[in-house]
C-alpha cells in the first residue's frame, strides 16, 4: 500500500507526463497546420472591394466611397471562392441591424478583385448571397488561363465543445498581407434556430471569411456573422445581436453547390460611365461651384 508522499509523487509523475505528451502532441499538429500552409497558402486569397456607401442616421444623410480588403478562400480550380457576406455587403447587414425609419445603410459593389499572393489581380464578381448563413459565392468575370490552387471543402470534419482548432487567414496590408494562423478553442456548440460553433476568445470582423480547420488540416468551417433574429431592436440594450461564430462546411457546401452554374453579377460601375460623350463633354466644360468638404459618417 501507498504511503500518502508516494501518491502525491505518483500524481506529480502521472501530471507531468501528461503534460509532456500534451506539449508533443500540440507541436505535431502545428507542425501537420504548418505543412499544410506551404501547399495551400496561395488558396486564402486577399479580396478588394470598393463600395459606394450610402448612410442615414439621426436625420442625416452622407454618401461616400469606401475600399476594404477581406479574407477569400478559394475552393475550387476554377476560382470559386467564399468569404463572409457581411465583409461584401455590410449595408444589407447594418441595415437589418439597426435599420428603422429614421436610420438605413446601403452599398453598392463598384469594383471587386482577388490578390493573389503573388500581387496578381483577378477581377471577380458575387455569383451568389446566403444572409442567413452570412456566406458570399464569388467568381473570376473571365475564365482563367490556369487553375488556381484551392483548398477542397469534400474532406471536411466535425468538431465538439472544448476542441481546439486552427484559424487560417490573412493579415492586411500593414503586414504585407502575410498568411496568418492561430489556435482557437470551441466555447459553444448552438444547435439552434440553426447549427454553428461559437469560437473561444475575442474575435471581431478581421477575421471574417477566415477557414476553420482541425488538427489534421480538415476543414470545418468559416468565420461569419450571425445576427439575432430581428436585430437590435428585439433584444434588451445590455443584450448583444451579433457574434462571430464558425459556419459548417456542411452548410458553406450546399450554398458552393448552388453557385456553380451561376454567372457571376460584375460590380455596378458609378452611374456616371452611362453618360453619353456629348453630355459628358458638356458638364465637364461647365463652370460649377466648388463642394465643401465634409467629414464621412462610418459605418457603425
Amino acid at each position: 500500500m501507498l504511503t500518502s508522499l508516494q501518491t502525491r509523487l505518483l500524481l506529480c509523475v502521472v501530471a507531468t507526463a501528461m503534460f509532456v505528451l500534451s506539449a508533443q502532441q500540440t507541436r505535431a499538429d502545428r507542425a501537420t497546420i504548418r505543412q499544410m500552409l506551404e501547399e495551400k497558402e496561395s488558396a486564402i486569397i486577399t479580396l478588394e472591394a470598393v463600395f459606394d456607401v450610402t448612410v442615414a442616421f439621426g436625420g442625416r444623410q452622407q454618401e461616400y466611397e469606401r475600399r476594404s480588403e477581406e479574407v477569400g478562400i478559394v475552393v475550387d480550380p476554377t476560382g470559386l471562392a467564399i468569404t463572409s457576406l457581411s465583409s461584401m455587403d455590410p449595408g444589407q447587414f447594418y441595415s437589418r441591424l439597426y435599420g428603422d425609419d429614421d436610420n438605413d445603410f446601403s452599398t453598392r459593389l463598384k469594383d471587386l478583385k482577388y490578390i493573389l499572393p503573388d500581387g496578381t489581380e483577378i477581377p471577380a464578381g458575387i455569383s451568389l448571397r446566403d444572409r442567413d448563413f452570412d456566406i458570399v459565392v464569388l467568381r473570376p468575370l473571365e475564365e482563367l488561363d490556369e487553375e488556381l490552387t484551392y483548398i477542397s471543402l469534400d474532406d471536411y470534419a466535425t468538431a465538439e465543445l472544448l476542441d481546439e482548432l486552427y484559424l487560417l487567414g490573412r493579415k492586411g496590408r500593414i503586414a504585407r498581407r502575410a498568411i496568418q494562423a492561430k489556435s482557437i478553442e470551441i466555447e459553444s456548440v448552438v444547435e439552434r434556430p440553426r447549427f454553428f460553433y461559437v469560437p473561444g476568445g475575442y474575435h471581431n470582423d478581421q477575421h471574417l471569411g477566415s477557414l476553420v480547420v482541425n488538427s489534421a488540416g480538415n476543414p470545418v468551417g468559416m468565420v461569419a456573422m450571425y445576427l439575432f433574429p430581428g436585430g437590435a431592436a428585439a433584444l434588451g440594450e445590455e443584450d448583444e445581436p451579433v457574434m462571430a461564430v464558425i459556419v459548417p462546411v456542411e452548410d458553406i457546401l450546399d450554398v458552393v453547390e448552388q453557385a456553380r452554374d451561376i454567372e457571376p453579377e460584375a460590380p455596378a460601375p458609378d452611374p456616371d460611365m452611362d453618360i453619353e460623350e456629348d453630355e459628358a463633354d458638356e458638364e465637364e466644360e461647365a463652370e460649377l461651384p466648388p463642394v465643401p468638404d465634409a467629414e464621412a459618417l462610418p459605418l457603425p
